[in-house]
């Protein structure tokens, strides 16, 4: 995601990006690109006025972006592409407002060969003025489509428990079906072609008998 941000940043004359990890050796290991490694978080901090975030959790999220929000130009915005509890992504929100910065939910859909060719499902949230100085490059630079869920970054971020609830449950189902397919002695290639041509209308089917 990175490397198509910086991509597209080269493509359309941004300045370069500034890259950072918590870990700093990840970081340097980057091939060299668009983009320049950040000594230290307070690097990020003062300098960029968009700062896109993918952290592991919820206290790495809020003690990160908490240290950043004393740091940042009034009026910045945080991209958060980070997997959080809707209470943390409200938490975050609320607390960016009061340092004069947005924070905005935006996690993704789609495995990593989606996000190496930017072919992600892109989920926004947050206030709508920064939400829409940020929709114009992340479709097409991260993702395909993108889904707008509002003002409340809670809701966002309920959207990809909810969808993460989808994918889990469809990895459970096709594992069960592919044991008794197994136990029934069914060739294994023929029931794989049979969902590989017929699964993907599913969902659309039988959410609109749901809603």
């Amino acid at each position: 995601m990175a490397l198509n941000l910086a991509t597209y940043a080269e493509r359309h004359h941004h300045p370069r990006i500034r890259v950072w990890n918590r870990t700093a050796a990840k970081a340097k290991d980057l091939a060299p690109g668009y983009y320049q490694i950040a000594a230290s978080l307070h690097e990020i901090g003062s300098n960029c006025n968009i700062v896109h975030g993918c952290l592991a959790n919820d206290d790495v999220a809020l003690a990160i972006y908490r240290e950043l929000f004393k740091i940042q130009n009034k009026g910045s915005i945080y991209v958060d592409h980070s997997t959080l509890y809707p209470t943390t992504s409200k938490t975050l929100q609320v607390e960016a407002q009061k340092n004069g910065v947005y924070f905005l939910s935006c996690p993704v859909f789609g495995p990593p060969a989606a996000a190496k060719s930017a072919d992600l499902l892109v989920v926004l949230s947050g206030d709508a003025e920064a939400r829409e100085s940020v929709k114009k490059y992340l479709v097409p630079s991260l993702g395909k489509d993108l889904i707008d869920c509002g003002d409340a970054t809670a809701d966002g971020a309920t959207l990809k428990l909810l969808g993460n609830s989808c994918i889990l449950g469809t990895i459970e189902l096709l594992s069960e079906s592919f044991a008794l397919a197994e136990k029934t002695s069914f060739d294994l290639n023929v029931f794989y072609n049979f969902i590989r041509k017929s699964s993907t209308s599913y969902y659309s089917s039988f959410n609109s008998i749901i809603c």
